[in-house]
């Protein structure tokens, strides 16, 4: 589980989530074939535009090994809610990645979060949490052996 630095009025803070980003990828480079799941409050979105998005260089590059399955959920969707410049909304910030050993190991993997309205969420946060959970679930592949 990983908590990355969140919000710094003087913008700092995405910076430092890039560096950690960065020595994370750089740290699990020297650990090939090692199956690996990272899951935890990111604080950034792999939706972002490209010039704001932390995860670019490393868990979304190119030639990342990394499967990021949190990015592939629809740009409204969010996990955390809060307010911003006096307006509450929805962000997506909780996060699982994994490496390609793990894929291979599990391919079919199922992401979830949990669904509340922004109106819901609200009530949510007083008892619960800022943020919704969020839950994967690897299967091995189903093959026949004969």
């Amino acid at each position: 589980s990983l908590h990355l630095k969140s919000y710094e009025e003087d913008g700092s803070d995405k910076d430092r989530r890039k560096e950690a980003c960065a020595i994370l990828q750089a740290y699990l480079n020297t650990q090939p074939g090692l199956p690996f799941l990272l899951g935890g409050d990111l604080n950034d979105s792999p939706l972002d535009a490209e010039e704001n998005n932390v995860f670019l260089d490393t868990f979304l590059s190119e030639d990342s090994t990394m499967v990021f399955p949190t990015a592939l959920f629809p740009e409204d969707s969010y996990t955390f809610g809060g307010t911003i410049e006096g307006e509450f909304v929805g962000l997506f910030l909780d996060h699982f990645v994994y490496n390609d050993p793990l894929h291979r190991l599990y391919p079919n993997v199922e992401v979830l979060v949990l669904p509340l309205s922004l109106e819901d969420l609200m009530e949510w946060i007083p008892t619960h949490s800022d943020h919704l959970p969020i839950s994967i679930q690897f299967r091995e592949s189903s093959s026949l052996t004969l």
